[in-house]
């Protein structure tokens, strides 16, 4: 898994959560 792909994920889901 690399890192790139968590980042990824994990803006993802905080900008989901944020909006």
């Amino acid at each position: 898994m690399p890192f790139g792909e968590v980042q990824e994920l994990g803006l993802r889901s905080y900008g989901m959560h944020e909006s």
